[in-house]
């Protein structure tokens, strides 16, 4: 019965996946190639990145992002041309797919019932986050199905820890701020005093560091220091709380681009670099660049942890 739940959960995302695909594809039926390919192949750049390595004998290292997900777009660039936006489409299906399965896995071992999964489920499957993420090759669903992966295997407890702790590893070359995700797990066992897990949780952390430095050291490009690299949580951090703020003040959500220079994100970035010129001194790390964004900027930080967690 609860392997049925399942199959019905999966069934409806995925008919649902490819409902939106074939809208898109007839919305732009009467459209140019290029522009279908951007649209089915929108992202931040991870699908170019894993083109260049697989077409130019190119290198995941010293990007803008981590190498992560870059790395699980590359084998669809071994196939022709034509079926790179469906195949793309489908490794996001997939992965959302896989984080379905995690999270019914976790709630069979929370011993809840069907209809609790059922809505956690539809919840995911209808949040219009969500959808945004199928369409677009964002970070969010691979990192959503690791941390899932992640928490299954710290419930399941013994052995499974040291896979947990590989999983863990490995989301911090798609996502760095999964450096977090050891806190509040420490947090929980020092309430519940489960000392072995309490010993998990800060191995967890020290592992957490040296990931997060190492992809720091893996994404700094040329003309590029460590300590202003995008992927350092410097660069995301204080930028998404100016445009949050952007966001508020000017009450529209238009990100903005090249061609729309006066939007909330090319202005937040402008307004990122102004500080930093502002502030940083010689012996600044980007720590103390953060401490001094929070003394300076309270309201902004706590309006992006609130509103872009």
């Amino acid at each position: 019965m609860a392997a049925k739940r399942l199959f019905q959960v999966i069934f409806v995302y995925v008919s649902l996946a490819s409902l939106l695909y074939l809208t898109l594809l007839l919305y732009l039926s009467d459209k140019d190639d290029a522009r279908l390919r951007h649209i089915l192949l929108l992202d931040d750049g991870y699908v170019e990145i894993a083109r260049n390595f697989v077409e130019q004998d190119g290198s995941l290292l010293h990007q803008e992002v981590g190498p992560g997900l870059p790395l699980m777009y590359a084998p669809i660039f071994f196939m022709p041309d034509e079926y790179h936006p469906v195949l793309r489409y489908g490794v996001t299906v997939a992965i959302n797919v896989v984080s379905l399965v995690f999270l019914f896995l976790i709630m069979r071992r929370l011993r809840s019932n069907d209809a609790v999964f059922t809505l956690a489920a539809a919840f995911l499957i209808i949040n219009p986050v969500f959808i945004h993420w199928t369409i677009k090759s964002a970070p969010d669903p691979l990192t959503t199905a690791l941390l899932l992966i992640f928490t299954y295997l710290v419930l399941c407890r013994g052995r499974c820890w040291i896979a947990a702790l590989l999983v863990h590893f490995a989301s911090l070359f798609v996502r760095p701020t999964a450096l977090f995700v050891p806190i509040p797990l420490l947090v929980v066992a020092a309430v519940r005093k489960e000392k072995p897990l309490v010993l998990f949780s800060m191995i967890l952390l020290i592992f957490s560091a040296i990931g997060y430095w190492l992809n720091n050291q893996m994404t700094v490009q040329p003309g590029m220091d460590a300590l202003t690299t995008y992927s350092s949580g410097l660069h995301e951090i204080v930028m998404d709380a100016f445009f949050i703020d952007n966001v508020v003040q000017t009450k529209r959500f238009n990100t903005g681009s090249l061609d729309h220079a006066n939007g909330n994100r090319p202005l937040a970035h402008a307004q990122y670099w102004t500080w930093l010129r502002a502030n940083r001194e010689p012996s600044d790390s980007r720590f103390s660049l953060l401490l001094k964004f929070v003394q300076q900027h309270p309201r902004l930080l706590a309006q992006k942890t609130i509103l872009n967690p």
